[in-house]
């Protein structure tokens, strides 16, 4: 996983029968690695192939084909090219570090006067 090989992250996961309590927890393994994988090409790609596509995703060509185009990716057919769209990327609501530290600190002078 750390050297994001993706098709080997499927056969991995894939491999394996896991047993009954560990089988959901795969299968949202599985969905989080589909799911940076898909942002990444969304990211990273203007253009793709279709089987780079359906490797990174761990799809077969039939589903990644429906799946790309539930993203609004567009799929040129006679060259087997996806075009992603790239996803807006929401601004984190999170303070930095230093503005809860000014904060903390702010809030214990308050206290300590």
């Amino acid at each position: 996983m750390w050297k994001r090989d993706f098709p080997s992250i499927y056969k991995a996961l894939n491999a394996v029968v896991w047993s009954d309590a560990i089988v959901n927890i795969m299968k949202q393994v599985q969905d989080v690695v589909r799911s940076r994988a898909v942002d990444l090409i969304s990211q990273a790609y203007s253009s793709i192939s279709l089987d780079t596509v359906s490797a990174m995703s761990g799809l077969s060509p039939d589903v990644c084909i429906p799946a790309c185009a539930e993203n609004g990716w567009k799929i040129d057919s006679d060259t087997c090219m996806v075009n992603p769209v790239r996803q807006a990327i929401e601004p984190s609501n999170q303070t930095s570090s230093e503005d809860q530290l000014y904060k903390l600190t702010d809030f214990v002078s308050f206290l300590e006067n």
